[in-house]
């Protein structure tokens, strides 16, 4: 895969987002929102992150489809996690980014999970969705409309 496409991953923005954050808080935090003890919700917020990126990624080895949102899907996932969420490796992400702020503490850094968040519900899910409809046709209609919703 060119590096061009890497740099174009859901991770990439993972990257870039907690990049965001510490440089939101390092230079413009904001009114400080959350201290100890209730900051250490980042954590399960975090763990819920890795915990729905490691599920579905496991989900899509055991089908042997990509997880890449440029590639060609062989199989379509609807049970495990994926009878909850849509796009619950996406929730993901968003669920770290949002632990992070949250541990951090202050208002800027919340900023992130937000715009992580648009870009990819704006940028990467609509392309996603259209790819699915036109490879599994009804199949994927009818978990659209019968199924889990977009994120939760």
């Amino acid at each position: 895969m060119p590096a061009r496409r890497r740099l174009n991953l859901p991770p990439a923005y993972l990257l870039g987002s907690l990049v965001l954050m510490v440089s939101l808080w390092q230079l413009v935090p904001g009114p400080h929102l959350l201290g100890f003890p209730w900051n250490m919700a980042g954590v399960l917020l975090v763990s819920l992150g890795v915990a729905l990126n490691i599920a579905g990624d496991r989900q899509f080895q055991r089908a042997q489809t990509t997880m890449n949102p440029f590639g060609a899907p062989r199989d379509l996932v609807t049970t495990g996690i994926f009878r909850y969420s849509r796009h619950p490796m996406y929730l993901g992400l968003v669920s770290i980014v949002a632990g992070m702020a949250t541990l951090v503490g202050y208002a800027a850094p919340f900023a992130a999970p937000a715009l992580l968040w648009s870009v990819l519900h704006y940028g990467f899910i609509p392309r996603e969705e259209r790819t699915l409809s036109r490879l599994f046709g009804q199949r994927y209609d009818s978990y659209v409309t019968q199924g889990p919703r977009r994120w939760i």
